[in-house]
């Protein structure tokens, strides 16, 4: 049954109408009366005081492993050029399948791409602060260039090339990697501190 003030009657019963002292008393007393016995009637909700912390810290986490993905990505494309170094025949992954085994003449440029690409795996490790804490302000147009580069190449792997090996394969890997990337750089920014799921060191 529900209770309301009326039919608890105190106004009527405690305090006289004509007194107006006492009529907001009693109305507050009726309506914590209704609240402690009424099981409809709707109750504040206890937020905890630690509650925008906890979220703070749980959104650098997930920052943090989504930063050790794309380093993650980095680091496997490093190691297939390495393996085209050494003359394994994965032509087929790059360079739209043109050749099984890379030329020995084109190889230097895989090493270089290798420790290209392995560069930024670092960085992004050391943007997430996995493996030392980087001023991010440093690291983040490195980050930004890198993204467009994974967008364009994104593009190229699904749209251009004709090495479905490298379409499905390199190019799935490119799309995952930029979509991620971006959701580092914008949970990261200085616009994430006026977010609360977003607030995270942005130093």
């Amino acid at each position: 049954m529900r209770l309301s003030p009326c039919s608890i009657g105190l106004r009527e019963q405690t305090f006289p109408r004509s007194s107006g002292a006492e009529g907001p008393a009693c109305r507050r007393m009726a309506s914590a009366l209704v609240m402690r016995f009424n099981p409809v009637y709707p109750r504040p909700m206890r937020v905890s005081p630690h509650r925008g912390k906890e979220e703070s810290v749980e959104m650098c986490r997930v920052l943090r492993a989504i930063s050790v993905v794309c380093a993650f990505g980095w680091f496997a494309n490093a190691l297939l050029h390495l393996l085209l170094l050494i003359g394994m025949p994965l032509g087929s992954f790059v360079l739209g399948g043109k050749y099984t085994v890379i030329p020995i003449a084109m190889r230097p440029i895989n090493f270089l791409l290798m420790l290209l690409w392995s560069l930024c795996g670092w960085s992004y490790l050391a943007y997430g602060g996995v493996i030392f804490h980087a001023p991010r302000r440093h690291l983040r147009p490195s980050l930004i260039i890198m993204t467009v580069f994974l967008l364009l190449a994104s593009v190229f792997n699904i749209a251009i090339t004709s090495s479905s090996t490298e379409r499905y394969a390199t190019g799935t890997l490119s799309v995952v990697m930029v979509l991620l990337s971006a959701v580092l750089l914008l949970g990261s920014s200085e616009r994430a501190r006026t977010i609360s799921w977003l607030r995270c060191g942005t130093s």
